[in-house]
């Protein structure tokens, strides 16, 4: 009948049958005019049939969705990218957005958080160190 570009999570048809509303993961809900589709038998056994609708009628867009996230070394900070592939910086303990850092590369961006985060550490390491030993 029709070709979604993401995992269908819900459809239903009109009670009358001149419709068919999706909802895919890419949070999208897609409306599909069957009524002007002529259904045929498929025939030719196990071949791959061809959608008879190309494209939507309606399209009503949805907030974008976290698809993949990483808990920083700080346990405080969260990268995320969503599914317009922009990545932003969470802190957990305020509950609020940091920073919106647009589409940039994810991974590198984790990479390169976690660097931050440990170089940080250490340095604050190195403090509570120095002070153990400068006091015997």
């Amino acid at each position: 009948m029709c070709t979604e570009t993401a995992p269908v999570l819900k459809m239903i048809l009109n009670p009358d049958h001149s419709g068919l509303w999706t909802a895919t993961s890419e949070s999208n809900v897609k409306y599909w005019d069957v009524s002007r589709v002529e259904m045929q038998p498929h025939r030719g056994g196990m071949g791959n049939p061809k959608p008879l609708l190309s494209s939507p009628d309606w399209v009503i867009r949805g907030g974008s969705s976290i698809k993949q996230y990483h808990v920083l070394n700080d346990k405080r900070h969260i990268l995320t990218k969503d599914t317009d592939a922009n990545v932003a910086l969470y802190d957990v303990l305020k509950a609020h957005k940091v920073e919106e850092l647009g589409k940039v590369d994810f991974d590198e961006e984790v990479k390169k958080r976690l660097e931050v985060t440990s170089a940080i550490v250490s340095n604050s390491q190195l403090r509570y160190w120095n002070r153990c030993f400068a006091l015997r």
